[in-house]
């Protein structure tokens, strides 16, 4: 059932942006067997976090402190997951 027209809208992106940045936090630094991919996992979790993020802030939405929350630590995420792709590259290469 829709909204009724200019009631917000549903805040399931900010939320979704704040758990796929905190899964890019946490999944890396786990202490599982995760060698060949420990870091390539950051990446696209911050990447995603960063997009659902900004569709959260788009429009009549509820929850946008929410989504300015995970846009910051998706760019945390985004940031540590290029870190630990270099340090893979430099320590491989």
């Amino acid at each position: 059932m829709n909204p009724p027209h200019g009631a917000p809208k549903s805040a399931t992106p900010a939320v979704a942006s704040v758990i796929l940045a905190f899964l890019g936090c946490v999944l890396p630094f786990l202490p599982i067997d995760l060698t060949t991919v420990r870091a390539f996992i950051a990446l696209p979790l911050g990447l995603a976090g960063l997009a659902t993020a900004a569709f959260g802030l788009m429009g009549n939405r509820r929850g946008k402190p929410v989504a300015a929350a995970g846009v910051i630590l998706s760019a945390l995420v985004t940031g540590l997951g290029v870190w630990m792709i270099v340090l893979h590259v430099d320590l491989v290469g």
